[in-house]
């Protein structure tokens, strides 16, 4: 947890912390709440897929996501049934748009 509150942690390196799903789950709480970091793409991409983000946080940044990152979530094994749920139904919606 010091770790990723070092003023010196980068953008990049947060997103690569984002996207480490054997990271304590207290660590990628702080990344979702850091405002900062989750106005990146990368960052939201790389909390959506990781298992052990917060479900509230990540129906918060589905949205903002790609169709192919969308497509890919709700196909994936790897997250939540929620979270792959909720991207089929984005996926559904926009492919009617």
């Amino acid at each position: 947890m010091a770790a990723i509150k070092s003023p010196g942690v980068t953008d990049i390196e947060a997103a690569r912390y984002a996207s480490n799903q054997s990271l304590a789950e207290d660590v990628v709480r702080y990344i979702a709440g850091n405002r900062n970091w989750t106005k990146l793409y990368g960052v939201k991409v790389s909390l959506c897929r990781n298992p052990k983000a917060p479900m509230a946080e990540v129906s918060r940044l589905l949205p903002f996501l790609r169709q192919k990152d969308l497509q890919h979530l709700s196909k994936s094994k790897g997250v939540a049934s929620a979270v792959a749920a909720q991207a089929r139904k984005l996926v559904a919606v926009r492919g009617k748009g």
